[in-house]
């Protein structure tokens, strides 16, 4: 046999290997190749393509150059390296090598869906749309386009349009399950519940599916819940979250967060805090405030508000706190002991982090308005930030901790070490219970200068509470609140489950919800009975 026909053979084999992902055996054999045929450049892009899905970017990287070395004309490697550099936050290199694949091949499509994909993270939502719209022209049976073109428009709240690009795929792509999904979606936003369900209940998607099949549970359980069949209901919100543990990455640990709260509630307790040295004022001119509570208490809700007064500006769910948390680690060597005598250089050093941390989601700083970092579980740092920063606000979101434990379990959260305990009832009331311990603990050890927001208040006695807290940020009154959800229709993508909610004005239906479900909730109801006391409910 000669070389090229053996050359050819094992090419053909490793494709196979790949398209079926068997990464390692395409590795093995495309390594195979190229000893036969050291210039194969199809060959180095390949193995670049195996060595990012494999994780290892350098390799990818410099498989893919030497690709591109051989033959700059290959379109598909200047592809592979703007994925490689938007994995990396590197957008303009990423812009730049989508936008070299598409000069040298105008119709060449994944170039185009990965633009739209790019500037979907990026918050630039008609970019997105246009460059997901160009790869339909080009390739009208090019799905991927049009799968990310609906989902778009879901996450955006375009009703209208989600329905006119359904109708579109649905001509190109018959009894497409994925096309039923986000039509379920659609029928699920415009309340029409049971056609929703009638529509959702007849398709079903396998393992390799498993996201659209948890998508179809989680609309489902919410489409019965809409309609009080809480039996049906709470079925397919344990499936959504029997899906995401299954299938969960192997590295997510729920008792993770349990223990980072656990170190804070042993060393807090200490009452010696309150006799730890307190820092000159003229170090403390600038303070941040955030927004914190229980995950599902309301604090989207209040961003969506507050976000509607002309001087304040709602930084929402940034590492900014994580960011900084890191540091002041490495300063006290992760011994909080070492808290009490950090020095001023150091105090100054921490508190120069955080803004600068800050400002990576500001851009352009307007010293006119006020800042508030809205994150929720930064309620486990509030020992390490009033350290650093004694005069900061904190805006405490509170709900009816059933609502909230209840309202945690019926979302479908990215996943994390936090987040991991939503996915049982128990483990939801247990974090929500050592958490609030946490907090009475900070408040009674430490001087915290915070504002106790109760959602069922902002909802039933909206001016009152609102009037609250611009009072305590120091901020005028301003009618703008009362758009507050017109404003949220021309948001671009919101990264909190609320994203569907924000859009709608204040309604009450979500304030007591939890009694539909008090049977589900026998075990956990003792948890969070104390809770429910100590904040007057």
């Amino acid at each position: 046999m000669n070389n090229v026909i053996k050359f050819n053979e094992i090419l053909k084999l490793a494709i196979e290997k790949h398209k079926k992902n068997n990464l390692i055996e395409a590795k093995d054999l495309y390594e195979r190749a190229l000893e036969i045929n050291p210039n194969a450049a199809e060959v180095y892009n390949n193995l670049g393509m195996i060595y990012k899905e494999l994780g290892d970017r350098e390799k990818a990287l410099s498989y893919i150059e030497k690709a591109i070395d051989i033959n700059p004309n290959i379109e598909d490697a200047h592809n592979i390296l703007g994925l490689i550099y938007k994995d990396t936050g590197e957008i303009e290199k990423a812009e730049a090598f989508f936008n070299k694949s598409i000069e040298i091949n105008a119709k060449y499509v994944p170039a185009y869906l990965n633009l739209g994909n790019l500037f979907k993270s990026l918050g630039e939502i008609e970019k997105s749309k246009k460059y997901y719209q160009d790869a339909i022209n080009i390739n009208p049976k090019y799905f991927e386009a049009y799968n990310n073109l609906m989902d778009l428009f879901e996450r955006t709240n375009q009703n209208e349009k989600l329905k006119e690009i359904i109708v579109i795929a649905e001509s190109q792509f018959k009894n497409n399950p994925i096309i039923k999904l986000f039509y379920g979606f659609y029928l699920y936003k415009i309340q029409k519940f049971n056609e929703a369900i009638e529509n959702l209940e007849k398709i079903q998607f396998n393992e390799k599916q498993f996201n659209r099949e948890r998508l179809r549970a989680l609309i489902l359980a919410k489409c019965y819940d809409k309609n009080n069949d809480t039996e049906k209901a709470f079925f397919y919100f344990k499936k959504t979250n029997e899906i995401n543990y299954n299938f969960k990455n192997i590295d997510i640990d729920k008792n993770i967060t349990l223990k980072v709260i656990e170190k804070r509630l042993n060393f807090f307790r200490n009452t010696e805090i309150k006799k730890w040295p307190i820092f000159k004022p003229e170090v403390l001119e600038k303070n941040p405030i955030l927004l914190i509570g229980f995950p599902r208490s309301g604090t989207t809700l209040l961003d969506t508000i507050l976000r509607n007064h002309p001087s304040i500006e709602v930084i929402e769910e940034k590492p900014i706190v994580g960011n900084f948390v890191i540091s002041l680690n490495k300063i006290i060597n992760e011994n909080f002991h070492n808290l009490k005598n950090i020095d001023e250089k150091k105090i100054y050093q921490m508190r120069k982090v955080y803004f600068e941390n800050e400002q990576k989601y500001i851009g352009s700083r307007d010293n006119s308005k006020i800042y508030i970092d809205k994150m929720p579980l930064n309620i486990i740092h509030i020992g390490e930030i009033v350290r650093i920063f004694p005069n900061a606000k904190f805006i405490l979101s509170l709900r009816h901790p059933c609502d909230c434990v209840i309202s945690c379990f019926m979302q479908s959260f990215k996943l994390n070490h936090a987040m991991a305990n939503f996915l049982d009832l128990k483990d939801t009331a247990n974090l929500y219970d050592c958490l609030m311990n946490l907090w009475i603990q900070y408040k009674t050890n430490l001087t915290v200068n915070y504002l106790a927001v109760k959602y069922e208040d902002i909802v039933l006695n909206f001016d009152e509470s609102v009037r609250k807290i611009f009072n305590f940020l120091e901020v005028p009154w301003s009618d703008n609140v009362y758009k507050f959800y017109k404003t949220a229709e021309k948001r671009n993508l919101i990264s909190t489950p609320s994203y569907d909610q924000v859009n709608k004005p204040i309604y009450s239906s979500s304030i007591g919800k939890w009694k539909n479900y008090e049977k589900k909730m026998s075990n956990v109801i003792p948890i969070l009975n104390p809770w429910i006391k100590k904040f007057n409910y």
